[in-house]
């Protein structure tokens, strides 16, 4: 916090009263930043328009008093087209290029001034070209001349006036100067919370942006992966159920085409490649819905084993028996599977 607190410090110092309007490179400015560059644009052209009209329709002047008056209005004017309208953002941020806009807007409104009372109203303009100076000091002290120009030209110039009374003057141009550039200062927060609440809140919505990618990258892959093991296991059934079965249907209907001298043992094997091909369909279907092998639904793995045997036994009329030894455990369901569907492939 210490660190971050002296960076805010030296900006502040180095910066102007309206620096935070100046955002980083390629951001583009909050809508009230803009609104205020706007306004404080053209409210220059609007200050001197007003006191020149007002000047201008006055009875007690001559024809020559108001073309003169006309003439270094028109002068402000241009100097104000020349510095505020047709220079970029960048030129005007310029700390050398603002403090000559500063001189020249001051030296205008305070000719204009000591011509006509009006005029105070565009000398007004010379806070905001003030704060526009680098570093704050320079920005500080073009208040506090502006201050000075505006209350004394008018009151026979800053000269008389500190020499006719010092301590009102002084103090007046004091107080003004410290109202304004508090103000300034207040400003200059508030932008700077602004602006670095905006950056924070495009990082976050960045951040959730990445998030969502990251997150539709990740369904993705798990569907990928997903069907990728689904086919992994039906290859895995085919080969350990189905294949063996239909090569034991394939075996039986052999052995019936070499028995057909036999009635009997024909039917036997037809009826065996019958009840093969159930149990292979049967197997299938349960295959697509990943289901455990029947008989391990209702029986453990010995149990389940010694009936696969018998069954063989029947079949062939080759005696067979499946017996365990030792106190039987339980093993993961995929385990007992596989070792159930690798027995027919054992006992052909």
């Amino acid at each position: 916090m210490k660190s971050e607190d002296a960076r805010d410090v030296k900006l502040d110092w180095r910066g102007s009263l309206l620096a935070p309007l100046s955002l980083h490179e390629g951001e583009p400015p909050l809508r009230w930043h803009s609104w205020f560059n706007r306004a404080e644009t053209n409210a220059p052209f609007v200050l001197l328009a007003i006191p020149t009209v007002l000047s201008l329709v006055r009875a007690d002047q001559t024809s020559a008093h108001r073309l003169t008056t006309l003439a270094i209005a028109v002068g402000a004017a241009v100097w104000l087209v020349l510095t505020q309208k047709l220079p970029s953002a960048r030129v005007r941020e310029n700390a050398a290029f603002a403090a000559l806009s500063f001189v020249g807007v001051v030296s205008f409104g305070s000719a204009l001034e000591a011509r006509e009372t009006y005029f105070l109203i565009f000398m007004v303009h010379g806070f905001f070209a003030a704060m526009r100076m680098r570093p704050l000091v320079m920005s500080i002290l073009g208040v506090a001349v502006t201050s000075l120009l505006i209350n004394t030209v008018a009151n026979g110039g800053p000269i008389e006036a500190l020499a006719t009374a010092p301590a009102i003057w002084v103090t007046l141009v004091i107080v003004q100067t410290a109202a304004i550039g508090g103000g300034g200062a207040v400003f200059a927060a508030v932008g700077r919370q602004s602006a670095e609440r905006k950056r924070a809140l495009d990082k976050l919505a960045a951040a959730e942006a990445e998030n969502r990618g990251l997150q539709r990258q990740l369904l993705t892959q798990a569907r990928e992966a997903g069907v990728l093991d689904e086919r992994q296991r039906l290859s895995q059934e085919i080969h350990d159920t189905l294949a063996q079965g239909f090569t034991g249907i394939i075996t039986q209907l052999e052995a019936a085409a070499q028995a057909r001298e036999n009635p009997a043992e024909w039917q036997r094997h037809l009826d065996t490649a019958k009840a093969l091909a159930r149990e292979n369909l049967t197997a299938a279907r349960r295959s697509v819905h990943a289901l455990r092998p029947e008989p391990l639904e209702s029986a453990t793995l010995p149990d389940a084993l010694a009936e696969v045997a018998r069954l063989w036994s029947e079949r062939t009329t080759v005696p067979a028996a499946f017996s365990t030894t030792g106190t039987a455990e339980a093993l993961h369901p995929e385990i007992e599977a596989t070792l159930l569907r690798i027995t027919p492939e054992n006992r052909r």
